[in-house]
């Protein structure tokens, strides 16, 4: 705060800035008030210390966080511009400003910002790394490349939050590269991130009793005393999931491994051998799966379709093919070849003139089908299992009309034919049985020989041949979906079960006691009338000796819902409910209500991801 002072009879008097003390209290209450998320009285607030003195320049600073807040990006931009003209040695007004200016994807001014946020603040990595993601961004490779060293230098290991050793149950290292991939920025959240060569399974360990360490292993070949500063460790997870990308990051990750001496998720030199190659190799004559053989071709960059004419020439292949970039997911990159010569290289020719990548060509088995139901389109549908340990878990079965399956392309035509979502239900209710036991077991003894803890595949029975399954891709890279499908959906429950049996396997390695674990949840689910569910209530306050339950069950009867229902042993009652949402809301709206005598105090209702009842039980 600026200060002038004037001479008064030979003494000096400090003359302030009119309610310069209620302005500091203001500010400081504003502070508070969106640190607690409320927003709206901030603003009252915030008009009251305006009044005062619009000028100020914390004022002008928590006017611009509001405002961005509300998503008024020009009126924020003016705000904290304003602002910074009299902080300019403040970081917070700097980072705001980088944020502000991605957010409207302007990469150069949020690149300017940053960089005098990171002269503000140079022992902090996270500033270093969103500069390298906006590099990025802004297409400037060597400069992105030079501030992930940066940053890593700093700070090659961290643990984004500390567990309180009486409630702490494991501490696990999760172990990423950062060189070997590429940094993107979330322009929503403003925060950089890893967009390929891991998976996100880190992100959704039972964040209150599991301790998590993240280490980028790029460092250990130049700074090897790093792993003697790591806390004691109960297990190593390794995140580093693409063959091909970062071959270097998990040859450093093995040596790693080798040095900690405790169990290790996902060993780097199994991650390495699980590329299609090795897995094309590995499963060549296995019973019951077509493990498609595939050619890669290193360092490519040029002309697509002379490269792979000559590859086919070579190698002997057969069209049709599939050709795509090694280390995309969601289907980005990749085409169907069927005539050679007419077939539009454009799109991959585009993407390999930026960078030397690596292509596959992998030959081509047809799963397509034609059913009555929607007679004027060919139905390709995939499959996703997953491996966790050595027990294989369904996961989803998405429905395409063309070769390349992925949730956007499979869901417009799923919700026209409900029947295929039935489907993929009973797939992820009982997979054995909707595939066939011999298939199930055939895909799970494939799975197992790749000596992974935690893998994904993707497959779907062959068209010519529908007692032997067709592997798309067997690795660890795929994401896990749990907390972005909206919860109780039997997709989201099947990725539920998923993590829950990881965290049991984490703690059979460890030989550590499981514990309920706190999973993370799904989003908001949105239901229709009739979407069929199963529900768990839970009902509490008077509801034993007074003939609750018995009451329950004859709702059940005369309503049709199949159910059963029990008293517990804490004085509450527990059911289960399963039918269409318009049968079980009137239902669930008649719970707190109940017989003569009974007073409902507590009523909660959950998806349940058990067995479906079938007819009515009091237990």
């Amino acid at each position: 705060m600026g200060r002038r002072q004037k001479a008064i009879n030979g003494h000096q008097l400090e003359l302030k800035r009119p309610q310069s003390g209620e302005v500091a209290r203001l500010a400081a209450n504003i502070r508070q008030l969106i640190k607690m998320q409320r927003h709206e009285l901030a603003v009252e607030v915030l008009l009251q210390l305006q009044r005062l003195d619009p000028g100020h320049a914390e004022a002008l600073l928590l006017q611009g966080e509001l405002e961005l807040e509300a998503g008024d990006m020009t009126k924020a931009l003016h705000s904290l511009l304003a602002a910074s003209y009299q902080l300019p040695s403040y970081p917070r007004v700097f980072w705001l400003l980088a944020k502000l200016h991605a957010m409207g994807r302007q990469d150069l001014a949020a690149i300017s910002a940053l960089l005098r946020y990171v002269e503000l603040r140079p022992t902090e990595s996270k500033g270093m790394m969103t500069l390298s993601a906006l590099y990025t961004e802004a297409g400037l490779n060597e400069q992105a490349e030079y501030w992930v060293r940066r940053g890593l230098r700093l700070e090659p290991f961290r643990c984004e939050k500390k567990i309180p050793d009486n409630q702490r149950k494991m501490r696990v290292l999760v172990l990423m590269t950062a060189e070997s991939s590429e940094w993107r920025i979330n322009r929503k959240t403003f925060q950089a991130q890893i967009m390929e060569g891991h998976n996100n399974l880190s992100l959704l360990l039972d964040a209150a009793h599991i301790e998590v360490w993240t280490l980028f292993v790029d460092t250990i070949s130049s700074a090897p005393e790093v792993a003697r500063k790591l806390p004691k460790l109960d297990l190593v997870y390794n995140a580093i999931t693409d063959a091909e990308r970062c071959a270097e990051a998990l040859a450093h990750a093995h040596r790693l491994c080798d040095r900690l001496c405790v169990p290790v998720v996902n060993a780097p030199l199994e991650v390495l051998a699980a590329s299609r190659e090795g897995n094309h190799d590995r499963l060549m004559g296995a019973q019951g799966v077509i493990v498609p053989k595939s050619i890669k071709l290193e360092h490519v960059q040029g002309d697509c379709r002379a490269l792979v004419e000559d590859a086919v020439k070579k190698e002997s292949l057969t069209f049709p093919l599939i050709v795509r970039l090694a280390g995309y997911q969601g289907g980005k990159y990749m085409h169907l070849v069927q005539e050679p010569a007419s077939h539009d290289y454009k799109e991959l020719d585009a993407a390999l003139a930026q960078q030397p990548q690596t292509l596959y060509l992998i030959e081509y088995h047809d799963v397509s089908y034609q059913d009555a139901r929607c007679p004027d389109i060919r139905l390709f549908p995939k499959y996703r299992a997953f491996m966790v340990g050595s027990n294989l878990y369904p996961c989803h079965l998405f429905t395409g009309d063309s070769f390349n399956v992925h949730l956007k392309s499979a869901e417009k035509i799923m919700q026209a034919n409900p029947w295929l979502v039935d489907l993929e239900r009973a797939y992820c209710h009982d997979p054995a049985r909707h595939l066939g036991e011999s298939n199930w077991a055939a895909l799970s003894e494939a799975m197992q020989a790749l000596g992974l803890d935690y893998c994904g595949v993707d497959f779907s029975p062959s068209a010519d041949d529908p007692s032997k399954l067709v592997i798309f891709e067997m690795n660890p890279a795929m994401r896990n979906w749990v907390s972005h499908l909206p919860e109780g959906d039997h997709v989201q429950l099947s990725w539920k079960t998923i993590t829950r049996k990881v965290h049991e396997h984490f703690c059979f390695l460890t030989d550590i006691s499981p514990w309920h674990f706190n999973l993370p949840e799904g989003t908001a689910p949105v239901f229709s009338e009739d979407d069929i569910l199963t529900l768990r209530l839970l009902i509490s306050g008077q509801v034993q000796g007074v003939g609750y339950h018995q009451w329950f069950a004859s709702q059940l009867v005369e309503r049709g819902i199949a159910g059963w229902v029990r008293n517990s042993s804490d004085g509450s009652v527990e059911a289960v409910i399963h039918g269409k949402l318009g049968d079980l809301q009137p239902l669930c709206d008649e719970v707190p209500n109940g017989p003569e005598g009974a007073s409902v105090s507590g009523f909660d209702a959950k998806p349940w991801d058990g067995a479906i009842p079938k007819g009515v039980e009091i237990r």
